[in-house]
């Protein structure tokens, strides 16, 4: 009986990614599973089509992490980027406007 070479019991190698990289997939991932589940929001009565794509575009582009739901420092970011240095106070006053549900967070 021959033994077993070390070959045969040798680990297969990984690919060891960056940290980012292996963010990046996860999130890629993630968001795969989430999109069948998202619902599409639904434009308002009486709304112009091409002011709600803006809005909907909007939302998209300040929604950093790609939840599908804003938070207050998204919002704050998104005001700095055009120009604005808004207080906390500015910044929850706002916020109690757009947070119609009461769960601390905007979605679409």
């Amino acid at each position: 009986m021959e033994s077993p070479s070390v070959a045969q019991f040798k680990k297969p190698e990984r690919n060891m990614e960056s940290p980012s990289v292996a963010l990046t997939r996860k999130r890629e991932r993630r968001k795969k599973s989430v999109i069948p589940f998202l619902k599409k929001p639904r434009k308002p009565a009486g709304m112009p089509e091409e002011q709600f794509e803006e809005i909907v575009n909007t939302f998209y582009l300040i929604d950093s992490n790609e939840d599908g739901r804003l938070s207050k420092k998204e919002l704050n970011d998104a005001a700095f980027l055009i120009g604005l240095n808004p207080t906390t106070k500015e910044l929850d006053a706002w916020w109690k406007e757009a947070d119609i549900n009461g769960q601390s967070d905007i979605k679409t």
